[in-house]
């Protein structure tokens, strides 16, 4: 049907299906609205993907933010382990001492 011409319209409905078609291409009003909904929908196609990159970027922000967030605790805790296995070898220390004297 796409690539329909009166030559190629071999049924009397695809003769009239044709029919229909060229009034529909000869109307420049159904022209202009066609042309006037396509440039409609491109512009909704446009927004809607812009929208996703701005969803997906603050997205990924957000997940940085998470990721560093988690970071910085698991480096507190590594320093907060570190100081405590410093405070353990200093008090073994001092238990030797006390043993040896």
């Amino acid at each position: 049907m796409e690539n329909t011409t009166r030559e190629n319209a071999v049924t009397e409905e695809l003769e009239d299906i044709q029919e229909m078609v060229d009034v529909v291409k000869e109307d420049a009003e159904v022209t202009v609205a066609y042309m006037k909904g396509f440039e409609r929908d491109q512009m909704f196609l446009e927004e809607g993907k812009e929208l996703g990159r701005k969803l997906e970027q603050e997205n990924t922000l957000r997940e940085k933010n998470r990721a560093d967030t988690e970071k910085n605790r698991a480096e507190e805790e590594k320093r907060r382990a570190d100081a405590a296995v410093e405070e353990i070898e200093k008090l073994r220390k001092q238990l030797e001492e006390l043993q040896k004297s």
